[in-house]
């Protein structure tokens, strides 16, 4: 990944963006971006990541502008953190050097990621102070499933526990394999990681993150590869496992006289949980986010509603004599499906194929990449089936 001012914040090449900062200065290739914030300081001077309240602040503040052009996604997020001290991890699966085009105004960083994601056909989530970018249904469980996992190890006993909700700051090399950093993890918290072996190989790129406990750097690693994982019940032993389809938390909140009017507010405002009261309490089961937002609203804080969906994706896609199976794979991946083929089609999944489609439906993106070598699919959940 790569000044950005505040006032006072892989694997696949084909290039697949999905549609929904005071000046700006481009030289060739090379862009200058400066974002706009409330205050004066520029950053930190240690430039050290902000956690916690300094970070949610940061993407809380709307930017002036920003523009993007012949840029690379990692270089434009490597801008982001360079000059926002935020971290931001990459999922493996999105092509880090896909060029793009993107411009956003008066919106708060916070959303100013997401919509960049959304337009490279991912999502942007968070995990304590890091953003995540990976694919949407991947980034939209990975949170829940962090905090599910700290719900097993609240459970352990109290050295256990002590020992994995320690924090720690966590940093790698150039070129290194996600397997050796499960073995850093094993030897950090004294945790036997099962199934660690059947891990693909890969290369990562150099990342510093900012201080996380075991379920938070653990599930970060395992996001890449759309897999999470259990804990024995004496917590000695991590057993990796699927992720889940679906993912909710169920807590209850003290919210005094006023619990009924906000649990009817509340739920019309984050319609994807199932919010209640029960007497002086909010019984809310939900996404983590929403917790989030509802904990931090009952303790006084202002909290921003989140958009609303405006309809339909769409997509652009540019491919160049690409065989087709590695094209239909890769936007499996980014769309966080699985692509089954029958077996009839494997002669024609190595045919090559070139398109250049902008702003088109799923169906419209999936029939352009496919009928050049006769293909059909359909999508049944979570799996796209392609057969002749």
């Amino acid at each position: 990944m790569r000044k950005i001012l505040p006032k006072r914040l892989t694997k696949q090449s084909s290039a697949l963006k999905s549609a929904p900062c005071r000046s700006l200065i481009f030289g060739c290739c090379a862009a200058l971006v400066l974002f706009n914030m409330q205050g004066t300081a520029v950053g930190d001077e240690r430039g050290e990541l902000r956690t916690g309240l300094r970070f949610r602040q940061t993407l809380a503040q709307p930017i002036d502008a920003v523009s993007w052009k012949g840029k690379s996604l990692r270089g434009s997020l490597h801008r982001v953190t360079e000059t926002q001290h935020i971290a931001i991890l990459l999922d493996r699966r999105i092509d880090p050097d896909q060029t793009i085009e993107f411009s956003a105004r008066g919106v708060p960083l916070e959303r100013m990621l997401q919509q960049l994601a959304e337009k490279n056909s991912a999502a942007a989530s968070r995990v304590d102070s890091v953003v995540y970018f990976g694919p949407p249904k991947t980034a939209e469980l990975l949170a829940t499933v962090v905090e599910l996992r700290r719900e097993q190890i609240a459970k352990l006993s109290p050295q256990r526990r002590a020992a994995l909700l320690r924090a720690a700051p966590w940093q790698w090399k150039r070129l290194t394999d996600p397997r050796d950093l499960l073995a850093q993890l094993e030897s950090e918290y004294d945790v036997r990681i099962v199934g660690k072996e059947n891990m693909p190989h890969d290369l990562w790129p150099a990342k510093k993150l900012p201080p996380l406990d075991f379920a938070a750097k653990l599930s970060l690693v395992l996001a890449g590869f759309h897999v999470t994982f259990d804990l024995s019940p004496e917590g000695d032993a991590a057993r990796l496992a699927p992720m889940p389809q679906q993912a909710s938390l169920l807590r209850r909140y003290d919210a005094g006289g006023n619990a009924k009017s906000l649990a009817t507010r509340l739920g019309a405002q984050y319609s994807d949980a199932k919010i209640s009261n029960d007497g002086r309490q909010l019984v809310v089961d939900g996404r983590w986010e929403v917790h989030d937002a509802i904990a931090r609203l009952l303790s006084g804080e202002r909290v921003r509603t989140p958009p609303t969906d405006t309809g339909e994706k769409n997509y652009t896609l540019t491919v160049e004599n690409k065989p087709v199976g590695g094209v239909i794979r890769a936007l499996g991946n980014q769309l966080g499906k699985t692509v089954e083929f029958d077996v009839t089609v494997e002669r024609r999944l190595t045919k090559d194929i070139s398109i250049n489609v902008k702003e088109v439906s799923l169906d419209e993106l999936l029939t352009a990449v496919l009928s050049p070598a006769a293909l059909k699919y359909e999508i049944e959940g979570e799996t796209i089936r392609v057969f002749d």
